[in-house]
């Protein structure tokens, strides 16, 4: 008993020392790597029929269950995207799945999402590497 106890008190100052209104964000990542925050002032959380609503007084964001990855508290006010490859520059790409799997070589980033099973993928040309999902 004599040993749980210093350990139970080491776990609530841990607790303690990490209060919610020390973060004064939640933050959203959805599977396609969208990063959304809202504040937690007047925050509140609500699920219906397959979506989770985010209120707050910066108004209200809706995310599809099955579509969050992840939800955590945040210092930083953010949004971002995964950038979208949906683009004119027709130079050849090489795909590598995100266990670094060498998937192939296509002509375009177009030409690898027809070809590729559903999935996240790694895409590599001349100008930028990208990260897409395949549906």
């Amino acid at each position: 008993m004599k040993s749980i106890l210093p350990a139970l008190l080491f776990l609530a100052a841990l607790t303690a020392s990490a209060e919610p209104y020390d973060y004064p964000y939640m933050a959203f990542q959805t599977a396609d790597g969208t990063v959304k925050t809202v504040s937690v002032s007047s925050f509140s959380l609500t699920i219906s029929n397959g979506v989770l609503i985010a209120t707050s007084d910066d108004g209200t964001e809706q995310f599809s269950l099955s579509d969050l990855s992840k939800m955590y508290f945040t210092t930083e006010a953010v949004v971002t995207k995964v950038q979208n490859p949906e683009t004119t520059d027709s130079s050849e790409v090489e795909v590598t799945s995100l266990a670094g799997i060498p998937c192939g070589t296509f002509p375009s980033v177009e030409a690898a999402r027809q070809s590729l099973p559903a999935g996240m993928y790694i895409v590599k040309s001349s100008k930028a590497t990208l990260k897409i999902a395949v549906k």
